[in-house]
């Protein structure tokens, strides 16, 4: 994640972040593919080559309708050629991001656009506007709105509500907006990116004005109701072996040097392997996982989380967050079984080294 503004700060020029991605219209004919390894590295347009992203070739499988797997059956030329026989005509959209010299996504050119400058200019006028952050990766642009409301969830801490939207500079899916928690006393952010909390806007005009009116009266009431009752749950509940576990793998997968969080996440829990006499948890059965209470709360675990994207990985927030919601989601293991009664701490993580 590129940081654009940050505590309402601009640390990228705006002016120079619009400039840098282009639009082209081309037909599928103009374009040729370069293989690296087998597979699709890029791509050339006239005298211009250009990497490519996974986001490429995905919006490409979508807009003709063929699945990866081909790829076992056919070059990349092979199948470029295939697709031009039937499409040759094609009027494409590509949006290129000259900083990266990559082709991002690839759109029917004939589908109406909300153009960048309308949407920057809309956001940077909102006065509840705190951050804007870029993805390059997914080519979203996510903008935090900070809300009034502030609230307090029982032996943990007070938050604040956050609206995130989020636009897809390459024009090739639809704009959101999904609901977010701050908590206040270590500023940790959590995106509740799931069907139940996040809004598909359908912007009707490109000059930018429904979309101001959207962002502007855009009131998710229930939303914020469930998301705060879940919170409350996961603090009144004990996490499960499972559960546990869970957290412990995405923080393998996400941080190089992870033992010192391992480590620490073991402390919270109260070391389950020696709880129940095993020296590793995986030798417990699977289906008997779910059914073990640790010393931690569901609460512990999602803190844990997004101290981590917010302060150790804020370039893995997204997928950080992805699965902290779905934790908050999903019906807890121990849900109505195994109460917890500990306070939440203010910092779970303090003292370790930051970096990956």
């Amino acid at each position: 994640m590129e940081d654009i503004l940050k505590n309402k700060k601009e640390v990228v020029d705006f002016g120079s972040f619009i400039r840098r991605f282009e639009f082209e219209t081309v037909e599928l004919r103009e374009m040729e593919p370069i293989t690296v390894d087998g597979s699709i590295g890029g791509v050339r347009i006239g005298n211009n080559a250009f990497f490519v992203t996974k986001r490429f070739m995905k919006t490409m499988m979508s807009l003709f309708g063929f699945a990866e797997s081909l790829f076992q059956y056919f070059s990349p030329e092979e199948l470029f050629s295939r697709i031009i026989e039937r499409k040759k005509e094609t009027a494409l959209r590509l949006c290129i991001d000259r900083k990266r010299m990559q082709v991002n996504g690839v759109s029917d050119a004939t589908n109406e656009i909300l153009p960048m400058t309308n949407v920057c200019r809309i956001v940077r006028e909102d006065p509840r506007l705190t951050e804007i952050r870029y993805d390059p990766e997914t080519t979203l642009m996510e903008s935090a709105l900070e809300l009034d409301d502030e609230w307090e969830i029982s032996k943990d801490s007070k938050y604040g509500n956050l609206l995130y939207f989020s636009y897809p500079v390459d024009q090739c899916q639809t704009p959101t907006i999904a609901l977010g928690l701050i908590r206040m006393v270590c500023t940790n952010g959590l995106i509740a990116r799931k069907k139940c909390f996040e809004t598909d806007l359908v912007i009707e005009k490109n000059h930018g004005r429904h979309l101001q009116q959207l962002l502007k009266c855009f009131n998710n009431r229930n939303g914020f109701d469930a998301l705060r009752e879940r919170m409350q749950i996961a603090q009144n509940t004990k996490a499960s072996v499972n559960e546990f576990l869970g957290v412990v793998n995405t923080m393998k997968s996400y941080i190089k040097n992870h033992v010192p969080f391992v480590e620490r996440l073991h402390d919270i829990a109260g070391h389950p392997e020696n709880q129940y006499g095993q020296t590793r948890l995986e030798n417990i059965r699977s289906r008997h996982r779910s059914e073990l209470p640790t010393q931690a709360s569901v609460m512990d675990l999602l803190n844990v989380l997004t101290e981590t994207a917010t302060h150790f990985l804020p370039d893995k927030h997204l997928q950080i967050c992805a699965y902290a919601t779905n934790l908050l989601a999903n019906e807890f293991d121990l849900e109505e079984l195994a109460k917890n009664k500990r306070p939440s701490q203010d910092f779970y993580l303090k003292g370790l080294p930051h970096g990956d």
